[in-house]
């Protein structure tokens, strides 16, 4: 699978980063629109609907220079914005140029009339996994919109608008809805629809549609069961550990953290190259096992129920990734561990511990003989090929003790074969006989969970 519109830059802070700021007051609407459909009678009407109704309307007007025409707003809560979009855009980069601009707590895309408008704050307010709705009145087709749909503004940019690997918006809103079903939002029915011409672009939309579809179980309406008592925030703890000025630690968002403590375990020279700036972490400055700094970092990794003796959930993410969730961490988890007690990512790559070994020793990240002896063992062993692979920068855990049994059993095999704790992972699994529940999509693909930087601060 290719990857594509992975972020690489951790500097880079998402726009909820900006939006969750103290004192911020986001618009309550955005409305996405083509600008050369946007006249001024319609800024009236959605002027005197504001107005009328006690709302801050933001509209984002986009398309070409030459199609911006002058429009003019009466009402102080209506704010006006164009976006110029290039003529080498895809109409669903157009839209992802516009919808970028957008920070209304609800965003409109295409034509919707003020009733419509008003019916959706109303379902979106009274139903908190209500994820996207569209909108039944009949209006005109607008520009690249043939319908107008309405979603919700933080699970918008949790998955940071449509995957602009597609090339029709047709297919690209039936990708989006696809991946909030998989966190558990409620959406319009997915259609399928083929093609009704052969195009190539349709029947490429098509087979990366139906790619993703095969890595996405629908959670919409997700709930557990009632005799189970939700997780508490207090009791999940998001962590993680660099040693040797490896990383830097990232910001995360308050809203996906939610009342989760977020520790670091730093050693003495990462604490230090800190200079008291921690982001929003609690630091513990720990001692590491004295077994080499990658592998020595990897002993928090590995031992969550030592790590945090009161904690009774915790999330492990790698120094490079940020949380982006529509949700707090406790609902993650409440997802996630319904049926196991450990959750993961497939690898988005490979598909066994044979192929991580072969890439380990070609990008050389550790000894060649040191992974060919422990790849060996497994085979000896009788570890079948077809395990799986997980990818391990994000791991979920009830700390049960058959997790705690697993983390020991993994522990030891980091610390006497490869750091690449990917190699042992699926071995320690399938030795323990622990099931575990994996995220949907993959890191690569725009999942509304996490994402996982390629690069660190410099």
């Amino acid at each position: 699978m290719i990857p594509h519109k992975m972020q690489l830059d951790p500097r880079t802070l998402s726009r909820r980063h900006l939006l969750e700021r103290p004192g911020f007051t986001r618009p309550d609407v955005s409305i996405v629109l083509p600008a050369t459909d946007t006249p001024q009678a319609r800024i009236d009407m959605l002027d005197a609907f504001a107005l009328d109704q006690g709302l801050h309307l933001q509209v984002v007007r986009f398309g070409g220079a030459k199609t911006s025409e002058p429009v003019a707003t009466r009402n102080r809560s209506l704010s006006l914005l164009f976006v110029s979009v290039g003529l080498e855009d895809s109409p669903v980069a157009a839209i992802n140029k516009a919808g970028g601009a957008a920070i209304g707590r609800l965003i409109v895309f295409g034509p919707s009339a003020p009733k419509s408008i008003a019916a959706a704050i109303d379902r979106f307010s009274n139903d908190p996994w209500l994820g996207v709705i569209r909108d039944k009145e009949p209006v005109p087709p607008m520009g690249p919109f043939s319908t107008g749909v309405a979603v919700r503004g933080d699970l918008w940019m949790a998955f940071d608008g449509l995957d602009d690997a597609f090339e029709t918006v047709e297919w690209a809103f039936e990708d989006f809805l696809l991946r909030a079903r998989t966190i558990g939002f409620a959406t319009p029915p997915i259609e399928y629809a083929e093609p009704f011409e052969p195009h190539p672009d349709l029947e490429a939309d098509r087979d990366l549609f139906q790619s993703h579809a095969q890595l996405a179980p629908d959670r919409s309406g997700a709930k557990r069961p009632q005799a189970t008592p939700p997780v508490r925030p207090d009791r999940l703890t998001v962590y993680t550990a660099i040693t040797d000025g490896y990383d830097s630690l990232k910001p995360q968002l308050p809203s996906a953290v939610g009342g989760s403590p977020l520790v670091a375990f730093l050693d003495q020279a990462t604490t230090l190259r800190h200079n008291g700036q921690f982001r929003g972490w609690q630091p513990k400055t720990a001692q590491f096992p004295e077994i080499g700094a990658r592998r020595a970092s990897r002993f928090f990794k590995a031992n969550a129920h030592l790590a945090l003796p009161e904690s009774r959930y915790s999330l492990w993410i790698d120094a490079s990734v940020s949380l982006v969730a529509p949700f707090d961490m406790a609902q993650l988890a409440d997802m996630f561990l319904a049926d196991c007690d450990l959750c993961v990512f497939r690898h988005h790559a490979r598909q066994s511990i044979r192929e991580e070994a072969e890439a380990c020793k070609a990008l050389g990240l550790d000894a060649p003989d040191t992974i060919d002896r422990q790849v060996d063992r497994y085979r000896r062993e009788g570890l079948p090929d077809d395990t799986g692979l997980a990818e391990l920068p994000i791991i979920l855990r009830r700390h049960s003790r058959a997790v705690e049994a697993f983390d020991e059993a993994w522990w030891e095999e980091i610390a006497a074969g490869s750091w690449r704790d990917q190699l042992s992972f699926n071995y320690v699994i399938w030795k323990t006989g622990l099931p575990y529940a994996t995220f949907p999509l993959s890191l690569v693909i725009q999942n509304g969970l996490f994402v996982k930087f390629r690069r660190p601060l410099p």
